[in-house]
């Protein structure tokens, strides 16, 4: 969707302009949360105003010059939710307890709304590595956990992932013990691979399901 941008003109005004030249403090709370930066491949920043998903209000100076422009949120820096095993601050409750994180790694949200992560036993008992998912009340601060897949046969000390795949499935990486699975809603394994030979370590990172491979290859064609 093309972005539209919104431009007005600079007049002249008795009041400093504070937002200009930067004295005002900043917003905060829910006066921030339509401000955007305008930014340009020439290097230009400017602040202007989310009216809508694919419109956004600026000044007329800051989009004058042939250029590219991207538009950024404007981060103020203020805390909105903090989860897991925190002793400061207003951590949220897990239910059930237990289903709390533990060294956990990759927390994403889904297109649902809820939360994936990949952690450990609340307990810190050794040997279990968790895909979790929740759903998130931030009315009662609550996470629930509404599916899980745990593996003991293999895990990863550091370096843990889950991930949502198209089909439903959980696609589970195990970090530096160099392995993945995907596994279904059921909990049934789809698959496993492991690129580890004793005694030398492989280490898996951020994993990405390709439909085609064929299709990366530059000027390449797709092999049946």
């Amino acid at each position: 969707m093309r972005l539209a941008v919104a431009a007005i003109a600079c007049i002249a005004v008795s009041a400093p302009a504070f937002a200009i030249t930067g004295n005002a403090p900043p917003a905060s709370g829910w006066a921030a949360r339509p401000i955007v930066m305008v930014g340009s491949t020439l290097g230009d920043q400017c602040t202007g105003t989310a009216l809508a998903p694919d419109l956004v209000l600026t000044a007329a100076h800051c989009v004058m010059r042939k250029a590219r422009y991207a538009v950024k949120a404007y981060q103020t820096g203020d805390v909105i939710r903090q989860m897991g095993q925190l002793t400061s601050g207003d951590p949220y409750d897990f239910d059930p307890p237990e289903s709390m994180f533990n060294y956990q790694h990759d927390p994403h949200w889904l297109d649902t709304g809820n939360l994936l992560v990949s952690t450990h036993d609340a307990s810190g008992t050794s040997g279990k590595q968790i895909a979790a998912e929740y759903t998130v009340d931030d009315k009662t601060k609550t996470l629930t956990r509404v599916w899980s897949y745990v593996s003991t046969d293999i895990w990863a000390e550091q370096m843990g992932e889950a991930t949502r795949l198209p089909n439903g499935n959980t696609m589970q990486g195990y970090g530096q013990n160099g392995a993945a699975r995907e596994v279904t809603s059921d909990g049934e394994e789809a698959w496993y691979v492991s690129w580890v030979d004793p005694p030398a370590q492989r280490s898996v990172g951020h994993l990405t399901l390709i439909e085609d491979l064929y299709a990366l290859n530059v000027g390449g064609t797709t092999k049946k």
